[in-house]
């Protein structure tokens, strides 16, 4: 079956401790209509709850704990994850012309294991099966708790698209990736692409360049590199959309860091 429709996360409060920001309020998720359904939980306050995926495969236990050890890695990514995009842009004469190239990386822990151990969720309304692709929704105890609705519904694009809002106390980035062949990709992509948008917006005042020339009779170039590096907490998705007709996917996330 082809998915015609949005699925969004939504956040509906952030736990506030002393010296933190106040809480992040969202308005509740609305009622279902005939042309949106919801998949729906809200945490106690004790716990966290994110959405793991995974491509769909014939084994359906294999799928499932790939999705699980998925939500894991975002949980470690919630603890702890630095950002870090290097860039280097080449101006030479001729033919060359100009070049540019990105790398990125994200490092975070590794060790799965203790958020797998400690994971819970409920294999008949936790999992949910769309397209090619395999969602759960895992609750991790110990962790300040949000409230959360994960909704799939028709529509037109959030505003937030097009202009984040702010969220005072907090970070705000919007993650974006076309259409890979299975969906679970594409949210990962877009996912990883929000984390790279507060990195970029939180290094952009410290970002170290270096200029490099060269000049001869036959060619001369102009090189220009620089680093941009955030390490993020808290780093949580508020909302997810896939594009029903190209099948892209935006990702709205809220984070607390610093560059490094």
């Amino acid at each position: 079956m082809k998915l015609q429709a949005a699925l969004g996360i939504s956040l509906a409060l952030f736990c506030s401790c002393a010296g933190e920001p106040a809480p992040l309020l969202v308005s509740p998720a609305p009622e279902p209509s005939p042309d949106r359904r919801f998949w729906f939980t809200r945490a106690d306050g004790e716990e966290l709850v994110i959405i793991g995926s995974a491509a769909r495969r014939m084994n359906r236990d294999e799928a499932l704990a790939l999705a699980l050890e998925d939500a894991a890695r975002k949980a470690a990514i919630h603890d702890r994850v630095t950002g870090i995009i290097r860039r280097r842009e080449i101006q030479q004469s001729g033919f060359m012309g100009f070049s540019s190239d990105t790398e990125m990386e994200l490092i975070s822990s590794q060790d799965y294991g203790a958020y797998l151990e400690s994971l819970n969720y409920d294999p008949d309304t936790d999992v949910l099966e769309r397209d090619n692709a395999v969602f759960v929704r895992a609750r991790f105890p110990g962790i300040p708790g949000r409230g959360l609705a994960f909704t799939l519904s028709s529509g037109d694009p959030p505003g937030w698209t097009g202009a984040p809002p702010l969220f005072p106390g907090y970070l705000v980035g919007v993650g974006f990736s076309t259409a890979h062949r299975n969906l679970s990709d594409t949210v990962k992509a877009s996912y990883d692409s929000a984390i790279f948008s507060i990195v970029e917006g939180l290094s952009s005042r410290v970002s170290v360049s270096q200029d490099d020339s060269n000049t001869g009779r036959a060619s001369s170039y102009a090189a220009r590199s620089s680093d941009a590096r955030a390490t993020l907490t808290g780093f949580y998705v508020l909302e997810i959309w896939i594009d029903p007709q190209t099948r892209a996917v935006w990702t709205l996330a809220v984070a607390q860091g610093q560059a490094d």
